[in-house]
């Protein structure tokens, strides 16, 4: 679907089982550095791990790369009441708890605190 849509898509795995072998940050920070990396219309969308959605943020900030992220959170109620899914971020109300089952899953990583 990607590529019928005119996207480069590059996929990692830590053991070269699919895609390119690495860590995705390791892939990101070849593309960015590069020509490549140069174009204004780059943008990211990741999900994954809490661990690896920030180290994706922090390259994402380094090189100025808008970045959504889906983050992974336990959802228990799935309509905000047990609050289960709060999450820190900084955002146009300040620093606060945001419940991703109602207000994400998806922040911009410059949103997130991370930790």
């Amino acid at each position: 679907e990607f590529k019928k849509m005119g996207v480069k898509l590059t996929v990692t795995t830590d053991d070269g089982s699919k895609g390119r072998r690495g860590v995705v940050t390791q892939v990101l920070e070849r593309l960015f550095s590069s020509s490549l990396g140069q174009v204004s219309s780059r943008r990211m969308f990741v999900c994954g791990p809490t661990p690896m959605l920030k180290a994706v943020s922090q390259v994402a900030q380094k090189y100025e790369v808008p970045c959504e992220v889906s983050v992974e959170v336990p959802m228990a109620c799935g309509f905000g009441a047990c609050l289960g899914c709060a999450i820190e971020v900084n955002d146009s109300k300040g620093r606060r708890f945001a419940i991703a089952c109602k207000e994400g899953p998806v922040f911009s990583s410059k949103e997130i605190v991370w930790k």
